[in-house]
């Protein structure tokens, strides 16, 4: 994945659910660069990334899976 932050995505691939959810994050944030999202594990694991998503996109998520 393209990223221009600091972070090294080598490390945090030890830590495969962290990874998923900041990877998550980031194509919701910043594109998902020609990928899908699942939307059975955007569901299992809203309430964890919802804090981190900005409130445009959350709102569209919202309504594209129904939650509102």
């Amino acid at each position: 994945m393209l990223s221009w932050n600091n972070l090294n995505e080598e490390e945090m691939k030890n830590d495969p659910i962290k990874y998923e959810l900041w990877s998550t994050v980031f194509r919701i944030n910043y594109g998902l660069n020609h990928t899908k999202l699942d939307r059975k594990y955007l569901l299992i694991n809203w309430e964890k990334i919802i804090p981190h998503i900005d409130p445009e996109k959350k709102s569209t998520l919202e309504y594209m899976l129904q939650l509102v």
